[in-house]
């Protein structure tokens, strides 16, 4: 997987926003290997949007991946609805749930207007989730402000949803916004 996810990425050119359309079964490893494209083989650094796993979580797999996760920042919109403690994170940004989608586009846009550097991405990890807690529309129109700001300010995007009978209409959508979907 992670031949083909560097193959199709290659070919966009350097400021590109995908959309990634995978498998339940493929989920995990798909997030994995993306970022195993950006951090490892890119060396590039960015924003993880978390709206189905907790930090801590994410950061022992991605460890255990041998990615480097000082070069990720991350927004978590999912550990605050648990109702557990709040690990003293640094790199991290906890939103109040992911149906909280202003809180998550302030936490955005502060990421990206105080990030330097060349190299840098945004990656959403479930647009699935985030269209779970919220009308396709609104996460929609969130994905359109996000594209724009990241081709304004020269990032790379990454956006991953299930490809399931129920998010093929909301992946056609994001057909319109991206420069590519890639279905894995």
């Amino acid at each position: 997987m992670f031949k083909r996810i560097d193959r199709e990425l290659k070919k966009l050119p350097k400021n590109f926003v995908v959309g990634i359309a995978t498998s339940s079964k493929s989920y995990k490893k798909t997030n994995i290997d993306v970022l195993n494209f950006l951090v490892n083989k890119q060396y590039a650094q960015g924003s993880y949007i978390t709206a189905n796993m907790p930090y801590t979580h994410l950061i022992d797999m991605f460890e255990k991946n041998c990615i480097n996760t000082e070069k990720l920042h991350f927004i978590d919109c999912i550990t605050k609805t648990t109702g557990a403690k709040l690990p003293k994170a640094k790199n991290c940004v906890f939103v109040s749930s992911p149906s909280h989608l202003t809180e998550l586009s302030t936490a955005l846009h502060d990421y990206i207007t105080s990030s330097k550097g060349d190299d840098k991405f945004i990656h959403i990890d479930s647009l699935s989730t985030l269209r779970i807690h919220n009308k396709r529309r609104d996460v929609l129109r969130l994905v359109h402000y996000l594209s724009s700001k990241m081709k304004a300010f020269g990032l790379m995007g990454m956006v991953v949803s299930l490809n399931k009978e129920t998010d093929k209409e909301l992946i056609a959508e994001l057909g319109h916004i991206c420069d590519k979907i890639i279905y894995i």
